[in-house]
């Protein structure tokens, strides 16, 4: 991975051959000469990241699809044998989510750098369903 200064654009990095552009810093606090910073710019532009992402994405549509909505037609006391099996598997792809929001606001900044990650029309439809999916982990609401 190597890094140059481009004052135009933040840091010009060149790593899986392709080049990308970062500010020098995230979040206010995180430079561009960031060990960790630099492993999550690593990990995060990898093809098989997106590639695993998609999956999930893909994944989760097909177990929304499978879903036993039975009980809204019988009434309450109908139980369906899948559905806990669903719920589970929809937590587990919930936290990857929340995860892959989380590592790709730390390499990019959140929202008031050049590069960050709200700039991106693709990661607000991302944050607004991570941001649902935190209110479906709150059982009172």
């Amino acid at each position: 991975m190597q890094a140059n200064l481009d004052k135009r654009q933040g840091i010009r990095i060149e790593m899986h051959d392709k080049v990308i552009y970062r500010d020098m810093n995230a979040l206010c606090c995180l430079s561009h000469k960031n060990p960790i910073r630099r492993a999550l710019i690593y990990f995060v532009e990898w093809k098989w990241f997106d590639r695993m992402i998609m999956f999930a994405i893909i994944i989760n549509s097909v177990l929304l699809g499978i879903r036993d909505y039975e009980n809204r037609i019988s009434g309450p006391e109908y139980c369906s044998s899948i559905n806990p099996y669903l719920d589970f598997a929809g937590y587990v792809l919930t936290i990857l989510f929340m995860v892959e929001c989380v590592l790709k606001i730390i390499t990019m900044g959140f929202i008031i750098h050049k590069t960050s990650y709200l700039h991106d029309y693709w990661n607000w439809l991302d944050f607004a369903i991570v941001c649902v999916s935190i209110v479906d982990f709150m059982p009172s609401i």
